[in-house]
């Protein structure tokens, strides 16, 4: 054990000791396969869960850390209906494909903040669980409520609010390749108010034996108050500052002994809530502020090395006023929006206005929504979903959806750059889906079983036309079509005290109906081929066990089935293969002892275990990419 994990540890014990309040543990640890009552992310107006007409899966922060997991990528594996696609060692990008569609249709937030690029490009290889205390994933179109992005789906983050009495606690681990975490959470009332702060450092070395070490130090902080009767202010702020080493090159053979990228972005939202009667208006400020960059300096004499530079920010305001209308509430909004990347200057202004019915009668639930865009760069785009969902006699409930929605496109796909030039003929692309599901409870709700069939057409793909006769007209156009269905089967069960778990299977049916400019049989688009990186079969399967004194284990099995891909080759070919990617099974566990269970006098004090990858499974993510072998992390944890 290197010193500075056992400084951070005997610092956890000895507060412990010191803090006789300790015994209230803040964080209590819930099973994820069971499902939070409420759910704000899936419409307009909050709704039961056995009421919302939509695919949901909600994650517990507590249940995820106590799993061990640090990073969002890692938890979102354990839902149906979700690839998470990682291009080698940790803080690589991380691409996330949501029912098949493409890893730039879900949008991610946090605490409402969009964290998407514009055109939607999304990498989640940095974000991480800190101070996380639950995540909802609507699977299926919701541009109707979130714009441009949120075409396959919508994954929400929110972080923890300040307590009404102060609570703290202070987590420290360590283990395989060289790999640190440390993070602090505090909770206090400050005068009318509530307060929550917290910061955490990750480090490791890597998987690769030179040049692959990450180092990520997060900030969060939230702000609730009450400054006049009916209203509520919530301010949220994340900060991540992040580099991350990379000795691959583009076919991932470990060759550079110095590149490496890093990522400054800030978070900010401001929510202002008032009640007005049965009426209820929001105003809600975000801003996504990144300074990134990559940088692969010279490696000897004669070698001239790159650097790329980015600055991009994302400002919008939203006002919703949700009017109650008999059983139902109308929610009526408006949203403006700024996107500017500095060097080179890209700007775009965009905005919206929106309108959804939800409303319950007896035993069903529907809404209706309509939303208009309008963009300075491509013009107008309407987009409609209409949901509803029906509890039946003997503990079943249907449900069903059809909408569409959007992705904008990129700067890159927009502007006139060094290899292309303006389209201004250049739409969306956009999609049209469909789903039914079934559920029910067995055992007076001691197992729930759910089925969902899914159906998506992507059309308007965008696409580079290379013009090798001037290569600076070159130009991205709309012209390629796929489609994805597929079906998602779901358990959660909690049969006797003490046990609880969750299972589900993905199958998935992926093709490009039209291909893109490229015609050759290893392109992307392939006409007739799959999608790329989608596991056609998919699944996780989950046991906790909480024994008597706050013991408790977890077992997870997590099953990625074939799937095609690209291989690339360097000098003196650069030619491209098509490959399959083999099927792999991980199996990690994880476990929590209180120390009490050795010395009342350590009541504070949890030890915690985890090991990721049990057999030491040999997988590929991405072809050509090196993956993590078997980790073993442990540590302690205070609460305070």
């Amino acid at each position: 054990m290197r010193p500075i994990f056992a400084a951070a540890s005997l610092t956890l014990v000895r507060l412990a000791l010191a803090s006789p309040a300790a015994a209230q543990r803040p964080d209590t640890l819930r099973d994820t396969a069971r499902i939070a009552p409420v759910v704000v992310t899936a419409t307009s107006t909050p709704l039961a869960l056995d009421r919302v007409p939509a695919s949901i899966t909600v994650l517990d922060g507590a249940a995820l850390r106590a799993q061990g997991l640090t990073h969002v990528a890692d938890a979102l594996r354990q839902a149906p209906g979700m690839a998470v696609v990682q291009s080698g060692s940790f803080g690589a990008p991380t691409a996330l494909f949501t029912r098949g569609g493409e890893s730039d249709y879900t949008k991610v937030l946090v605490d409402g903040v969009p964290l998407n690029d514009p055109g939607g490009a999304l990498d989640i290889g940095l974000l991480t669980l800190d101070d996380v205390e639950r995540i909802e994933i609507v699977r299926g179109p919701s541009s109707v409520l979130y714009g441009s992005d949120a075409v396959a789906g919508v994954v929400q983050i929110f972080t923890r609010r300040g307590a009404a009495r102060p609570r703290g606690s202070l987590d420290a681990r360590g283990g395989t390749y060289g790999s640190y975490d440390f993070d602090a959470t505090g909770d206090a009332p400050v005068g009318g108010a509530r307060l929550s702060l917290g910061a955490a450092h990750h480090i490791t070395d890597g998987i690769y034996d030179f040049n692959s070490r990450y180092r990520n130090d997060v900030g969060n902080a939230s702000l609730t108050l009450a400054p006049w009767r009916g209203a509520e202010v919530v301010g949220t702020g994340r900060y991540t500052d992040a580099i991350a080493h990379f000795p691959t090159d583009f076919t991932g053979a470990p060759v550079d002994p110095n590149a490496y990228r890093t990522e400054k972005r800030a978070l900010i939202g401001a929510d202002l809530r008032q009640q007005i009667g049965g009426a209820r208006a929001t105003l809600a400020l975000t801003s996504n502020l990144v300074n990134g960059a990559t940088i692969d300096p010279p490696n000897g004499p004669g070698d001239f090395g790159s650097s790329l530079v980015t600055r991009t920010l994302r400002q919008a305001a939203d006002l919703r006023v949700a009017l109650p209308l008999a059983s139902y509430m109308l929610t009526v909004g408006g949203t403006a929006e700024r996107q500017h990347e500095a060097s080179p200057d890209y700007d775009r202004r965009n905005g919206a206005g929106y309108a959804e019915f939800v409303g319950s009668t007896g035993l069903t639930t529907g809404t209706l929504g309509a939303r208009l865009d309008h963009s300075s760069t491509y013009g107008d785009f309407a987009t409609y979903r209409a949901s509803a969902s029906r509890v039946l006699p003997r503990a079943f409930r249907i449900r069903g959806s059809i909408g569409t929605a959007f992705r904008e496109p990129s700067f890159f796909e927009s502007f006139t750059t060094s290899f292309s030039t303006a389209n201004p003929d250049l739409r969306p692309e956009r999609t049209t889906s469909w789903e039914a599901g079934l559920e029910h409870d067995v055992a007076a709700g001691a197992v729930t079983l759910g089925a969902t069939y899914f159906h998506q057409r992507f059309v308007d793909l965008i696409d580079y036309r290379f013009d090798p006769a001037n290569p600076a007209q070159s130009q991205y156009e709309n012209i390629a079509r796929a489609r994805s269905a597929g079906a998602e089967v779901e358990i959660r069960a909690a049969p006797v005290h003490g046990v609880s778990g969750d299972a589900s299977y993905t199958w998935l049916d992926t093709k490009v109906l039209e291909s893109g400019f490229d015609p050759s049989p290893n392109a992307t688009l392939v006409a007739g081929g799959p999608l790329l990186r989608r596991p056609k079969h998919s699944g996780s399967v989950g046991v906790r066990y909480d024994l008597l004194g706050g013991i408790s284990a977890t077992a997870r099995a997590t099953y990625v089935g074939a799937r095609e891909d690209r291989l690339f080759h360097g000098a003196p070919n650069f030619n491209t293969d098509a490959v399959t990617l083999d099927p792999y099974t991980k199996v990690d566990l994880s476990a929590v002892l209180p120390l009490a269970t050795l010395s009342r006098e350590l009541r504070a004090v949890d030890a915690t275990a985890r090991v990721d990858n049990v057999f030491d499974a040999k997988y590929v993510s991405v072809a050509g990419y090196a993956t993590p072998g078997r980790m073993i992390i442990a540590g302690l944890r205070a609460s305070f």
